[in-house]
C-alpha cells in the first residue's frame, strides 16, 4: 500500500529516496519536536543534579566526620556519584520511545512510509540520529557532572585525574550506555507502536526486573540478572576500585546500598547489551516490513 501511494504521486515520480535524504528528513522531525528538548533537558538535569548532590553529601560527611581524609581509603564517592547515570537513563529511553510512537499517534507514519516504501532506511535513520544526539548531549554532560563533583570534593583527598584512561573509559562509556538505552526504548516503540505500552516495557526491563529478580533466592536467577541488558551494560561505566575500597563499598551494601561490581569486563558487558539491541532492532525491522502503517 505504501509503495503504491509513493508510485502514484506525480510529484515524487522519478525521485530517488537515498539514505541521506531520509536522514535529513528525520533530522527535521527530530529537531522540531518540543518533547526532544524537554526530555534531553530532564536527563541532563537529573544527571548533573544528582551527581552534584552525591558529591556534596560526601564532601559534608568527610569534612565533619573524617577531617584526616581516611574515609577515602574505603569509599570512593565517584563510584556512587556515577550511578546518577542510572537515573538519567529512563529519560533517554523515553526519548527513544517518543521518536517512534509520536508518528504513530499522529498518523504521520503513513506519510513517512509512503515516501520511503522500503521502510528500513526510516528505522536506521531514526536510530542513527538518536545515538548521535544522545552522545553529543550526554557525554559532555557526564564530564560537566564529573568536574562539578570534583570541584565540590576539592580538598577531601578523593579527587580524580583525567590522566587515568580507565576514568575516561567510564565517563565516555556512560554516554555510550545511555545511547543504547535510547535504542532500547526505540525498539519497544517500533514493536508495540504505543507510547504507554513501550514505556511500561522499558520501565520493566530497566528498573523493575533488576530489582525484583534478585529477591528470588535461586542461584540460576542470580545468573539471569547478570545477563539482563542494562545490568550487563552498566559495566561500561563502572569505576575500578582497589581492595580496600571494595571492602568499603561492601559495608555500604550491608547497609542496603548496593554497589556490587559487575561480573563482566567493561567492553564485554557493553557487547552483551549491544547484542540485545541489534537483535531487537532486527526484530523491529522485520515487523516494520510485515505490518501496515
Amino acid at each position: 500500500m505504501a509503495a503504491t501511494a509513493f508510485q502514484g504521486n506525480p510529484a515524487l515520480a522519478g525521485a530517488k529516496v537515498g539514505f541521506f535524504r531520509v536522514l535529513r528528513a528525520e533530522w527535521v522531525k527530530f529537531r522540531t519536536l518540543r518533547s526532544t528538548y524537554v526530555i534531553l533537558a530532564i536527563a541532563v538535569v537529573i544527571l548533573i543534579g544528582l551527581w552534584s548532590l552525591i558529591a556534596f553529601g560526601f564532601s559534608e560527611a568527610i569534612g565533619e566526620n573524617d577531617p584526616d581524609g581516611d574515609f577515602s581509603d574505603f569509599v570512593d564517592p565517584l563510584v556512587v556519584a556515577i550511578r546518577a547515570v542510572g537515573f538519567a537513563q529512563l529519560a533517554i529511553g523515553v526519548l527513544g520511545v517518543t521518536l517512534v510512537t509520536n508518528e504513530y499517534s499522529t498518523g504521520m507514519i503513513r506519510a513517512t512510509l509512503a515516501a520511503v516504501p522500503t521502510r528500513l532506511p526510516v528505522l536506521l535513520a531514526k536510530a542513527l540520529l538518536l545515538v548521535l544526539v544522545t552522545m553529543a548531549v550526554m557525554v559532555p554532560s557526564v564530564f560537566v557532572a564529573f568536574f562539578i563533583g570534583e570541584a565540590i570534593l576539592t580538598g577531601s583527598a578523593v579527587t580524580h585525574s583525567l590522566s587515568d584512561l580507565e576514568l575516561i573509559r567510564a565517563l565516555v562509556g556512560a554516554g555510550l550506555y545511555l545511547s543504547l538505552v535510547g535504542l532500547l526504548g526505540m525498539m519497544f516503540g517500533w514493536l508495540l507502536r504505543s507510547a504507554a505500552g513501550a514505556i511500561f516495557a522499558l520501565v520493566g526491563v530497566v528498573l523493575l526486573l533488576p530489582v525484583i529478580l534478585p529477591l528470588i533466592p535461586l542461584d540460576w536467577v542470580s545468573d539471569v540478572v547478570d545477563f539482563l541488558p542494562t545490568v550487563a551494560g552498566e559495566a561500561i561505566y563502572q569505576v575500578e576500585v582497589n581492595t580496600l575500597m571494595q571492602a568499603g563499598m561492601q559495608m555500604l551494601a550491608d547497609e542496603g546500598m548496593n554497589f556490587a561490581s559487575n561480573r563482566f569486563d567493561p567492553w564485554i558487558g557493553f557487547g552483551i547489551f549491544a547484542a540485545y539491541i541489534v537483535a531487537g532492532l532486527a526484530l523491529s525491522a522485520w515487523m516494520l516490513k510485515r505490518r501496515d502503517a
